[in-house]
C-alpha cells in the first residue's frame, strides 16, 4: 500500500520563511491545525512550527518575530509519495513532510497519525487508541522510534524512565526483533496491571519492527474483556454456520444479501462473492437462485418453506425465517437450504419400484388367472381366462353380479371366486338355490321370521339368509325360479338395504353383496311376464356369461386330468386316460357340461 498517495485529509498548510509568529498564530486559529510547514520562495521545506511553539512565543510577547528566528526543535524528515505505511512507521522523526519529485512541499504528516492509521487498518476490534493507553513503536534494532507522550501524560517521568526495564518493554522487543506477538495478555508494571498487544510489522516477509499498545485503564480492561467475549461468541457462531452441512444466506430487512456460507456454495453452485452486497432479486435474475423465499418472508412477515431446483440441478428445500427488532420490523431474513436431491432420487426410485412392483403383481395376477388350478377353477381356454379377467376387475367393485350359462358350467364356482377376490372375502359366503326350496318356505328362509309368525315357528324366531350373510356375499342360484311376490321383496332389499322378517314390524339393515345365477333366459321371461323388469335391470348391473364346455374344448383335457388325479387319490388307484379316450372326450358335446364330465 502506498499510504501517502492514497490517504486524504492531510495538513497541506504552510507559511513563507519571512512570516511572523503572529501570522502563524492566525493560521493556527483559522485552520484548526497543530503544525505548519515553513517554506522558502521555491516551496522547499525549511522547518516546522507547532501550536505549542506559537503559544510559547506568544507568552514571551514575541509575536512579531520572524518564524525562522525562533528556536524550533521539532524533528522532521522529507518523504515521497511512494513510501509505504510500514516503512514510514520506523522513520526516526516526529513529523514527516511529503514533497514532490522536485522537493516542493505537499503536506505535513504527524507520526501519531501514521501510527493510528496503521492500527486502524489492522481491523482488530480489540485495538483502539485513546486515554488510558500507551503506544510505543520500536524498530528491528530495538530502538524506540515513537512514544505516544500525550496518552501517557499522566505517567510521571520517573515512571517512564523505568519503562526500559519493564516486562512491557521486553515483550515489545521480542516482537520487534524476533516477531513474537502478544494478543491481550496481562502483564504487571509499576503496580499497574496492563493489557498488552505487541504487533510485529512486516513488509514482504521482512521484519521491520513492532507496535506496542499497552492499556492500563480498568475501564479499558473491562471493555477489552467484553469485546473478547463477544469475539469468542462470534467465532463460535461463525464456526457453527461455516461448518454446517446446511447452506445459509442472510439478508437485511430490504433483501440485500449480507452473508453466504460455504455449504450454500456447495449446494447451489453459487459463489458468495456473486451474491453478497446484491439484492436477492438480482441474484435470482442472474441465475444464482431459482426463486426468492426471502421476498416471501418479507411480504408475509412469517416463516416460509419451499422446494426449489437450483442451477446445478440439485433439489433443495429452503426455509426462510424473519428476525424482528423491538418495533416489530424485519431486520434480517435467515434462509436455511438443505439438499434433498438424494431424497428426490430415492423418491423417484421408490416410485419406479412401486410401478415395477405393481406391474409384477399384475403379471403374477395374470399368471394366476391363467394357472390350470385356482380355487377349483380348472381352465386352459382363452374364453375362460377372459372370464377370470372380468371376475378380477369386478370383484373389488361392490356391485351386483349375475352369472349366466347352461347348467353345470360352474356358475357357483365363479360366484365363490368373486367373493374370495373381493373386499368381503373375510365375511360369509352363503348360497341358496331358489328352485330347490318350496315357494311357501322360501320367504322365511330368505328373510327369517319372528316368534309366532306362523304355526310351527321356532320360539324366539329365526334369522334369514340375508342376516346370516351380513357383511358378506349372498349367492342366489337359479334366480329365475323366484316367485313373483318374492321378486318384489328382493327388489326392495336391493333398493333400501333392509329386510323385514316374516311376522316382523321393525326393518333390519343388511350389508350384503348379491350375486345371482341362472340358466334361463330372463329377458324372454320378462317379455312373457314371468320376471319383473325392474328387478331384471337391478340384477343386470354386471352380467358374466360362462360358455358351455363344448365351446371351450381346451378345458376338457385339463379337467379330465384333474378329476382323474383326484379320484385316483381318493380310491387308491393309478388309472390313466388312453389317447383314444381323450380323443373321444374332445369330440363329445357334453350337454351336462363340467358336472357331467
Amino acid at each position: 500500500m502506498v499510504w501517502t498517495n492514497e490517504t486524504t485529509g492531510l495538513n497541506e498548510h504552510y507559511i513563507q520563511q519571512d512570516a511572523s509568529i503572529k501570522i502563524a498564530g492566525r493560521l493556527f486559529d483559522q485552520a484548526k491545525i497543530e503544525e505548519i510547514a515553513i517554506v522558502d520562495n521555491k516551496m522547499q521545506p525549511l522547518a516546522l512550527i507547532t501550536k505549542q511553539d506559537y503559544i510559547h512565543y506568544s507568552l514571551l510577547e514575541n509575536v512579531d518575530m520572524p518564524v525562522l528566528d525562533c528556536s524550533l526543535e521539532n524533528s522532521w524528515v522529507c518523504i515521497n509519495k511512494k513510501q509505504t505505511l510500514p516503512q514510514l512507521l520506523f522513520i526516526k522523526a516526529d513529523y514527516l513532510v511529503r514533497v514532490d519529485g522536485k522537493g516542493r512541499f505537499q503536506a505535513v504528516i504527524p507520526k501519531e497519525q501514521l501510527v493510528r492509521q496503521y492500527i486502524k487498518e489492522l481491523k482488530n476490534p480489540l485495538l483502539f487508541t485513546g486515554q488510558g493507553s500507551l503506544i510505543v513503536v520500536v524498530d528491528s534494532n530495538g530502538e524506540k522510534v515513537y512514544l505516544d507522550l500525550y496518552q501517557a501524560s499522566n505517567l510521571n517521568d520517573r515512571f517512564m524512565d523505568s519503562f526500559n526495564q519493564s516486562s512491557l518493554w521486553i515483550s515489545l522487543l521480542n516482537a520487534a526483533t524476533r516477531g513474537i506477538s502478544r494478543q491481550g495478555e496481562e502483564l504487571s508494571w509499576g503496580d499497574i496491571d496492563w493489557t498488552v498487544f505487541t504487533l510485529p510489522v512486516y513488509e514482504k516477509e521482512k521484519l521491520l519492527g513492532a507496535v506496542g499498545l499497552f492499556y492500563y485503564s480498568p475501564e479499558i480492561h473491562a471493555v477489552i474483556k467484553q469485546i473478547r467475549h463477544l469475539e469468542e461468541m462470534y467465532k463460535e457462531v461463525n464456526t457453527i454456520i461455516e461448518t454446517s452441512y446446511d447452506g445459509f444466506n442472510v439478508t437485511d430487512g430490504q433483501g440485500v444479501v449480507l452473508r453466504v456460507n460455504r455449504s450454500h456454495q456447495r449446494i447451489t453452485g453459487s459463489r458468495p462473492e456473486n451474491m453478497v452486497g446484491k439484492h436477492i432479486l438480482d441474484c435470482v435474475k442472474e441465475g444464482e437462485l431459482s426463486d426468492s423465499v426471502t421476498m416471501e418472508v418479507l411480504k408475509h412477515k412469517r416463516t416460509v418453506t419451499a422446494q426449489q431446483q437450483v442451477r446445478n440441478g440439485k433439489h433443495i428445500i429452503v426455509t426462510g425465517t424473519p428476525v424482528f427488532d423491538e418495533a416489530g420490523e424485519i431486520i434480517r431474513v435467515v434462509c436455511n437450504l438443505r439438499d434433498i436431491t438424494e431424497l428426490k432420487t430415492l423418491e423417484g426410485k421408490l416410485a419406479e419400484t412401486e410401478k415395477s412392483s405393481k406391474q409384477y403383481r399384475n403379471e403374477l395376477e395374470h399368471l394366476r388367472k391363467q394357472h390350470l388350478y385356482h380355487e377349483q377353477i380348472i381352465t386352459a381356454s382363452e374364453a375362460m381366462n377372459k372370464i377370470l379377467d372380468e371376475v378380477q376387475q369386478v370383484a373389488d367393485k361392490d356391485v351386483t353380479v349375475i352369472v349366466l350359462g347352461e347348467t353345470g358350467v360352474g356358475k357357483g364356482v365363479i360366484a365363490k371366486e368373486i367373493h374370495q377376490s373381493s373386499i368381503r372375502r373375510d365375511g360369509p359366503f352363503i348360497d341358496i338355490n331358489c328352485g330347490a326350496i318350496p315357494p311357501a318356505l322360501l320367504e322365511s328362509e330368505l328373510f327369517g321370521y319372528e316368534h309366532g309368525a306362523f304355526t310351527g315357528a321356532k320360539k324366539g324366531g329365526k334369522p334369514g339368509i340375508f342376516e346370516l350373510a351380513q357383511h358378506g356375499t349372498l349367492f342366489l342360484d337359479e334366480i329365475g325360479e323366484l316367485p313373483m311376490d318374492l321378486q318384489v321383496k328382493l327388489l326392495k332389499v336391493l333398493q333400501e338395504k333392509q329386510i323385514l322378517r316374516v311376522g316382523g314390524t321393525a326393518p333390519i339393515p343388511v350389508d350384503v353383496r348379491i350375486i345371482c345365477a341362472t340358466n334361463r333366459n330372463l329377458r324372454e321371461m320378462m317379455a312373457n311376464g314371468d320376471f319383473r323388469s325392474d328387478l331384471y335391470y337391478r340384477l343386470f348391473v354386471v352380467p358374466i356369461y360362462i360358455p358351455a364346455l363344448r365351446y371351450r374344448k381346451d378345458d376338457i383335457i385339463p379337467l379330465m386330468n384333474y378329476y382323474l388325479d383326484k379320484f385316483n387319490q381318493k380310491y387308491g388307484c393309478a388309472k390313466e386316460m388312453a389317447p383314444e379316450v381323450q380323443k373321444k372326450m374332445l369330440h363329445y358335446s357334453w350337454p351336462g357340461n363340467v358336472r357331467e364330465l
